[in-house]
């Protein structure tokens, strides 16, 4: 997300250097503008707050960033790893059905690239678009299922972070035996299976699977592996 960085600075009184920028978001998805607020205390970094949640950027950026702010300059800043880590939520299943719609979650919408999903005890949430998580788990009596007729894919975790599956005792990640196409799976982290993993329930209806990481990945646990083409990338 861009945020738009003005000459809006006011020094703190106490006499530690602090600054404040109280600054709009300017962003996408839909977002009407909102307040952030900086805090750099030229030791521990930028301080991002919005929402009750706050990230941090390093130190010498934030002195750039009120150098330019204090000569008048307008900045246009892309800070991905804020905005995600200010943005992350943790998304539990309501009940069972499809990924695809806001009221399956607990967090209000359908999940995004750096949220943590866990389906619940009891719910089979089905994969019905090209669904992302940063990490995935599948709790103990929960079913996640690529069940439609039409190629999906779930991807797990952005490049270098996190990006991990986990199935529980007595869960499931599986693929519809009347799905009839073969899905994708992705992932950048670990794969722990102490469930059933199905990727291959008969020879029409599969998934491909690919660990995206630079570096090792992990599969781990003693429930049941089922994998149709694996890709290491």
């Amino acid at each position: 997300m861009a945020i738009a960085l003005r000459k809006q600075v006011r020094r703190a009184s106490t006499g530690r250097g602090m600054l404040r920028l109280n600054n709009r978001l300017s962003g996408s998805s839909g977002l009407s503008p909102r307040g952030f607020t900086f805090t750099e205390d030229w030791t521990n970094g930028l301080v991002v707050s919005m929402m009750g949640l706050s990230t941090s950027v390093p130190a010498v950026l934030a002195r750039i960033l009120w150098l330019l702010a204090t000569r008048g300059a307008t900045l246009v800043l892309i800070l991905a790893a804020c905005g995600q880590a200010a943005m992350a939520a943790t998304c539990n299943s309501n009940a069972g059905g499809t990924w695809n719609a806001a009221a399956r979650w607990s967090c209000g919408h359908v999940p995004l690239a750096n949220d943590d999903v866990f389906v619940l005890n009891g719910h089979t949430v089905t994969i019905d678009t090209a669904a992302v998580a940063q990490n995935v788990t599948v709790n103990t009596g929960g079913v996640l299922r690529f069940a439609t007729a039409t190629a999906r894919s779930l991807a797990v975790g952005n490049a270098g972070a996190q990006g991990n599956i986990a199935i529980q005792t007595g869960a499931t990640l599986d693929v519809d035996t009347a799905s009839n196409v073969t899905h994708t799976l992705s992932l950048v982290g670990n794969l722990a299976n102490s469930g059933t993993l199905n990727l291959a329930t008969d020879v029409n209806s599969l998934c491909n699977t690919t660990f995206n990481r630079n570096g090792n990945q992990i599969v781990s646990g003693a429930g049941p592996y089922t994998f149709n083409l694996i890709t290491l990338n």
